[in-house]
């Protein structure tokens, strides 16, 4: 009885263990596609943000983090896409109701842009509770 007790002891011991690997793993990916996309110069980041977007995150605080990292970096990646087009407008010498639009647009691709930043500010401070919680390398 005592056997018996001893190990279903272990083996559930050997399953949080293994539970506990598979979260770890999980984290990493997370925190890894975040830094990559965090450190992509703006043209690649739609596709690092698309690669976030389809990656699991197991526990609530890694989805906590991914969920704060993806808001922000679409915020950051529409305001930057309307930047661009509002560079092409400028240049494609737009005539002056093309031009008010463009300043409009400009205005609020700032606004996507600081809100983004903010954001990835929040997404940051979720990164460094995950590295904790997971002890994973910084």
């Amino acid at each position: 009885m005592i056997r018996t007790l001893a190990a279903a002891l272990f083996g559930l011991a050997i399953g949080c263990d293994s539970l506990g690997a598979e979260q770890k793993l999980v984290a990493d990916r997370v925190l890894r596609v975040v830094r990559e996309l965090r450190d992509a110069p703006p043209e690649d980041k739609p596709s690092r943000l698309a690669l976030l977007k389809t990656l699991e995150c197991g526990s609530a605080d890694v989805c906590a983090y991914k969920k704060e990292c993806v808001e922000a970096y679409e915020l950051f990646v529409k305001g930057h896409q309307a930047m661009r087009a509002v560079r092409r407008s400028v240049t494609d010498d737009a005539g002056l109701e093309d031009t008010k639009r463009a300043a409009e647009l400009l205005d609020s691709a700032e606004k996507d842009v600081k809100r983004g930043a903010e954001r990835a500010n929040k997404c940051a401070e979720l990164e460094g509770k995950v590295v904790r919680t997971y002890q994973l390398d910084k």
